[in-house]
């Protein structure tokens, strides 16, 4: 289990504490620090229970910086997803590669749709669990059913994904987003079921989204624009992170 975002010291009984800055085990913790727990009643979206150990959930953001080059055909599914574990290892809350963890970009090419490249597909990944931007507390939806909007129409998210993989809020008037600078112009080359729109890697058209849209799924299918005469973001997922809680005897140092 990924844990290297903490440090943990093993102490016989007789020697254990009040340390500063650490706490003794059993209370709940989760996996990167980051989500509150306490946060949203401390219930679990994904269970409307309250948060347990083994319980898991996943991070998204907003790049905080446009994608570097024309979404062209030279590029692939690993380019967009290195691209994002870039900023992701770069981030100043410590959320990368070097904590365990893997991010995967929110796109489609035309021959892998976004939510198998994000292990968010319903059909063989099932409900899954609840999505939160990085602020830790804000939940953007309670699992995979509503992401893609499975069996409903016109589906609605808690929130927006306005925070970037540093922790802060996504910049509206940024000039190196196209006209639509407005709707936070990101590249999704996906439609509303997560399955391939208008792809990325393509001389055509492609599929944007907008980072402050909570309705009509058009954070991810807001229209299309050509990649050459545009810049725009790119949505980045965690990799599924779980709640645990120390083993007996652990001091556990928080972030």
């Amino acid at each position: 289990m990924k844990k290297q975002w903490i440090t943990t010291v093993v102490m016989i009984a007789m020697v254990l504490g009040l340390v500063s800055g650490t706490v003794l085990g059993a209370d709940l913790f989760s996996e990167l620090g980051i989500l509150d727990l306490d946060a949203n009643g401390g219930i679990n979206p994904a269970t409307g229970n309250p948060w347990q150990a083994g319980d898991t959930y996943r991070f998204v953001f907003s790049s905080s910086e446009v994608y570097p080059s024309d979404i062209t055909s030279s590029d692939t599914i690993a380019t967009y997803n290195n691209w994002i574990q870039g900023l992701a290892d770069a981030s100043s809350l410590r959320i990368g590669t070097a904590e365990g963890v893997t991010w995967n970009a929110l796109v489609s090419t035309a021959s892998v749709n976004a939510r198998d490249n994000t292990s968010t597909n319903p059909n063989t990944d099932g409900d899954g669990e609840g999505i939160f931007l990085l602020n830790g507390t804000t939940r953007v939806v309670d699992d995979y059913v509503e992401v893609w909007n499975v069996g409903g129409v016109n589906a609605s998210q808690n929130s927006g994904i306005v925070i970037d993989e540093n922790g802060d809020p996504w910049n509206n008037t940024d000039a190196t987003i196209w006209a639509n600078a407005s709707y936070g112009g990101t590249w999704t080359g996906t439609k509303n079921d997560g399955t391939v729109g208008s792809p990325l890697a393509t001389d055509a058209d492609v599929t944007w989204g907008g980072t402050p849209w909570t309705d009509y799924n058009h954070w991810i299918y807001r229209s299309n624009a050509d990649p050459s005469a545009n810049a725009g973001l790119m949505y980045g997922l965690s990799e599924t992170l779980t709640v645990w809680t120390p083993p007996a005897g652990t001091l556990v140092t928080i972030r």
